[in-house]
């Protein structure tokens, strides 16, 4: 069994637990004992009231422990003002289509991919009705892909209306249900559409659409490789029983091939022949560049799930902007008394974190308990890199047929580029920013809504700093002030 599968089971079985229990929010209450909102009704935060750095990190710290959920996302905590950026993105892509001839239809399909809350659809279509109605009226479909039925519920009480009880920070579904005609919620597993099990992940159609994903490669399944030491070639990271006949061992060295685990399961490493790693591997060679050069870089977490979505996506439709934020880097894990800190499998390149419900950190995959969140830092050059050479034989397959790009770039390790890189590839324009930096070129409106009265400060711009955003766009230069509002 491929590592990929295991992943996806355990993080199936933790986003099936009560939507509350897993993605926080603010409710009204919390807000209004910490003073930071109007009345008992408004559901954000007024960031002007904050007294500066201080302030927000002590004030911060008693929201996060208050709130149910396990952790908050940007669109929650800075609500509405991070999914308002979102919006002007949306708008400035729509209008580089409209302007530049690339609409089918004077139309526009929005795609969120891992929807949480609800809370960033709903504050994007609510804000691009009011602030861009000609583009909101542009919006044919607003299609959330999840595969949680808890936050599907949820999703489905906050923007179509149908009452979900088991939600104590509930809007009312009066509000919301003027967004029945937009949104359309579809249940699916990412990892059948990286696969190619799943047909109906989206029609295939030449209309313009702006995919948007917001930390949820970090959630995505990976896989794992490493390079053989002695032949040379590429070895992929499986999962059999213990019972099973132990593989032979392709590698010669202390940190054996196969691994015994307490959970009946071995991590062996066989030689490469898993079709969606190879297509990976092919389209993005730096995936296993300098791979087992170094101790550090022995073996690698490979993002094979978001990977084959990205292809499938670019397949159905051609005609796509793109944007993904995530984490970029993630701090080594905590461990305290009760962590399981055993680790039954190979170490690798951009390691996650294994967190249970309690907020404990463990060390393996194998050996941590039931209902952990697994979380992958994402290598955005990497990603960047496959991205563009699947736009690559797109163009190769638009103009002269099914013809196989071959990479002829060069394959050294872009690590020194996680800063910002950009470039050009079938018309689109790919660029990997900070979080801090996408948000001030799309929203300096809202950041200044977020900067205290007293010192200026803004959280929404320094919290985070450990979060990329990598877009795929038609514009070929940042938006104007007249275009952001």
């Amino acid at each position: 069994m491929m590592i990929r599968r295991e992943i996806g089971r355990r993080l199936a079985a933790y986003y099936a637990q009560p939507c509350h229990k897993v993605v926080g929010s603010l409710g009204t209450n919390i807000l209004h004992e910490f003073n930071l909102n109007n009345d008992n009704t408004t559901t954000h935060i007024q960031f002007k009231r904050l007294l500066g750095e201080w302030h927000w990190k002590r004030i911060y710290r008693q929201l996060y422990d208050r709130q149910e959920g396990q952790w908050l996302t940007p669109v929650e905590l800075f609500r509405p003002y991070y999914s308002q950026i979102l919006a002007n993105f949306i708008a400035c892509e729509t209008l580089e289509a409209v302007t530049n001839g690339n609409m089918n239809n004077n139309s526009v399909q929005v795609v969120e991919l891992g929807g949480g809350r609800g809370t960033n659809a709903l504050e994007i279509l609510s804000y691009l009705k009011h602030t861009y109605p000609s583009i909101y009226e542009r919006i044919d479909k607003y299609i959330i892909v999840d595969s949680s039925p808890t936050l599907l519920d949820l999703q489905r009480n906050i923007l179509i209306g149908e009452r979900y009880e088991n939600d104590r920070n509930s809007i009312s579904s009066s509000r919301t249900s003027l967004f029945r005609d937009k949104v359309s919620l579809v249940p699916m597993d990412l990892m059948d559409v990286a696969e190619n099990k799943n047909s109906d992940f989206l029609d295939p159609s030449s209309v313009h659409t702006i995919t948007i994903s917001l930390e949820l490669l970090d959630n995505l399944p990976h896989d794992k490789i490493k390079r053989c030491e002695t032949t040379g070639t590429i070895l992929q990271a499986e999962l059999i029983p213990s019972f099973s006949t132990t593989p032979t061992n392709h590698n010669h060295t202390n940190n054996n091939e196969t691994k015994q685990t307490n959970n009946q399961m071995i991590e062996s490493f066989v030689p490469l022949h898993d079709p969606l790693l190879t297509q990976i591997i092919n389209h993005a060679p730096s995936y296993v560049a300098h791979l087992g050069n170094h101790p550090t870089s022995m073996a690698r977490w490979i993002p094979s799930v978001a990977c084959g979505v990205l292809q499938t996506l670019y397949q159905q439709r051609p005609n796509s902007s793109l944007l993904l934020a995530d984490f970029d880097a993630l701090p080594p894990p905590t461990f305290n008394s009760s962590s399981i800190v055993d680790k039954e499998s190979c170490t690798a390149e951009g390691e996650p974190l294994f967190t249970d419900m309690k907020d404990t950190d463990h060390a393996c995959l194998l050996t941590s308990p039931p209902f952990c969140d697994i979380l992958f830092p994402t290598d955005f050059p990497r990603l960047a890199e496959f991205v563009n050479n699947i736009l690559h034989q797109q163009e190769r397959i638009t103009t002269k047929g099914n013809t196989r790009y071959k990479d002829s770039a060069n394959h050294d390790d872009h690590k020194d580029q996680q800063q910002k890189s950009i470039s050009e590839t079938n018309g689109f324009r790919t660029l990997i920013r900070k979080q801090s930096d996408f948000l001030l070129d799309f929203g300096p409106c809202q950041i200044e809504a977020t900067k205290s009265f007293l010192t200026g400060y803004s959280p929404m711009i320094s919290d985070f700093s450990n979060c990329s955003v990598l877009t795929v766009s038609r514009s070929v230069e940042l938006p104007s002030s007249s275009i952001i509002k």
